[in-house]
């Protein structure tokens, strides 16, 4: 809106009007704007003895009521003097119905599709209330309760209804779109967005299959809005209406794109590695002791079974692929789907196994060693290793005192070595001697947020930025090494995000493996595309050609 010459107010909400252009919740007012003219004509005003308050969200009911309420504007940021509100209607004419007052932020409002039930939200309650409504009149009775949000979810915003009377609410600070059976109080699904203050969603496009989510930059300082450069745009989401949804889109002022594109179910994938002279997606899924080729054209996925937990794999230039599998690193030839051993590490320990790896670019195969669980989730500490597979197939131990050996890569001049040891909580650099292979001068580059969990797989772009997968975090971190700050962020419909490669024809998408290894019924529900692999398009960066080893 421009040069609304009439009224200058914080606008809280429009809605069409039947007889042309829109009715405005603003300031304290109800108003009529011409879009032609730009001209704002007050109808009625609310509150006349409560200066400090405004208009928020609004939405007209089935039978052309313009519901709206108010509250109290801040006294300082993020503070506002609570029970001031109130919800009002806007008759069809022109007068104006108080319903109910003590309200903190008057938010998200709907109906049912019978239209007998109204859904509310007042964010300070965080909760999503029901009333029984009468169309006829347009009075509401009967408050109770539909949901309670979880802490992670953080405040209620706005909401929508969709065909099947299911809310969508916005979750303001939690980043995420619910949707919540109304019928049995339950939440159904969590879309994840890329932002923190999600506003309001409503449905749109030819069909209204189309979620369009607003989002806000208020409060934010510059660090954060680094860390969320899409905050403030506005979000597309498509593909809701398929099950399990073959399209999770994000289309913002970048276009970012995240789609599902294998929807497997793997315990835990990882080591993902773009084949360019295949035109494939090579991964493991380590529990389930399989390594996978995925063919995008055709969407044909091979799979070999070994005899061990497979931590990582990566082609070979004699053709064929080199594993870090249990205890050993190991041919594969996926011809004869046949394993050869090349060396044994750590003999003398027998709970250790391999994890993630990577070939340097001299086409030295490193990887690393963690523990094995001795019950879920517990293993002893500092029991692992790295090590490299050199060129002549002799071992060489780097360091030793590892919890869980993971994400590795190499600066574009192959200076800087980068390492995780994910209970660390830490990105990690090392000088590097291309030559000889030996690392040195450890430090840290990145220490990860509470909120961003465990630092797991890691790749690098064209530009010399770290993308690094956060298990249980539900997203992609892109880190730059030489300030040490993050300065982006990539939000996954799902938690445990285990690892990323740039691939593709241009190597301008980038592959996140994921995990359900650990999750319950009730997490599966909730996140249905766990343990699949997703594809980002849309960044704007590029990856590098991954290396072969050359032994």
């Amino acid at each position: 809106m421009t040069n609304c010459n009439s009224q200058n107010a914080p606008v809280g909400s429009a809605v069409p009007r039947r007889s042309g252009g829109y009715v405005l919740a603003i300031g304290k007012s109800f108003a009529f704007l011409d879009w032609e003219k730009q001209t704002v004509t007050e109808i009625a005003s609310v509150d006349p003895d409560k200066v400090n308050n405004r208009f928020n969200d609004g939405k007209v009911d089935p039978a052309g009521r313009f519901f709206a309420g108010t509250m109290a504007m801040e006294t300082r940021p993020a503070e506002v003097e609570r029970h001031q509100g109130s919800m009002y209607s806007l008759q069809a004419d022109h007068s104006v119905v108080k319903h109910f007052d003590q309200v903190d932020i008057s938010n998200g409002l709907d109906w049912s599709p019978d239209h007998k039930v109204f859904y509310y939200i007042d964010s300070l309650s965080f909760t999503i209330d029901a009333f029984d409504y009468d169309l006829q009149s347009g009075k509401i009775s009967n408050r109770r309760l539909v949901y309670r949000l979880e802490k992670e979810e953080a405040i209620p915003d706005g909401q929508c209804i969709d065909a099947e009377g299911k809310l969508w609410v916005a979750c303001y600070n939690g980043g995420r779109i619910l949707r919540i059976d109304p019928e049995t109080g339950k939440r159904i699904q969590t879309v994840k967005l890329p932002v923190d203050k999600t506003t309001s969603c409503c449905f749109g496009g030819k069909d209204y299959s189309e979620l369009y989510v607003t989002s806000a930059a208020d409060a934010m300082d510059e660090e954060w809005i680094r860390r969320q450069p899409e905050a403030g745009s506005i979000f597309k989401i498509t593909g809701l209406r398929r099950k399990p949804w073959l399209l999770f889109l994000f289309q913002t002022m970048g276009s970012i794109k995240i789609e599902c594109v294998l929807k497997e179910k793997y315990s835990v994938g990882e080591s993902p590695t773009w084949e360019e002279k295949h035109g494939t997606l090579l991964y493991v899924d380590i529990t389930e002791q399989n390594v996978y080729r995925w063919h995008p054209d055709s969407n044909q996925v091979e799979k070999v079974h070994v005899d061990a937990p497979v931590g990582s794999v990566v082609p070979w230039s004699s053709g064929g692929y080199v594993l870090a599998i249990g205890k050993r690193f190991a041919f594969l030839d996926w011809e004869k789907k046949k394993v050869t051993d090349i060396a044994q590490i750590d003999n003398k320990k027998t709970n250790v196994r391999f994890n993630d790896g990577k070939v340097d670019p001299a086409g030295r195969f490193l990887a690393g060693t963690m523990a094995t669980e001795t019950q879920p989730g517990e293993f002893e500490r500092h029991q692992g290793a790295l090590y490299t597979l050199q060129t002549n197939r002799s071992v060489v131990k780097q360091f030793d005192q590892v919890d869980i050996s993971n994400g590795l890569d190499w600066s574009l001049d192959h200076k800087i070595f980068y390492y995780i040891d994910s209970l660390s909580f830490t990105v990690d650099a090392f000088d590097y001697n291309l030559q000889t292979g030996k690392i040195s001068n450890r430090r840290v580059v990145y220490k990860l947020e509470k909120d961003e969990a465990i630092p797991d797989g890691q790749c690098i772009d064209n530009e010399g930025k770290l993308w690094v997968a956060c298990y249980n975090g539900g997203r992609i971190l892109r880190i730059d090494p030489e300030t040490g700050k993050r300065i982006q962020t990539v939000k996954l419909p799902v938690s445990k995000t285990t690892s990323c490669c740039f691939g593709g024809k241009d190597y301008s998408d980038l592959y996140v493996t994921t995990a359900t290894k650990r999750m319950d019924e009730e997490s599966l529900q909730k996140e249905p595309l766990a343990g699949g692999i997703f594809k980002v398009t849309g960044l704007g960066v590029k990856g590098i050609p991954p290396y072969s080893y050359v032994g």
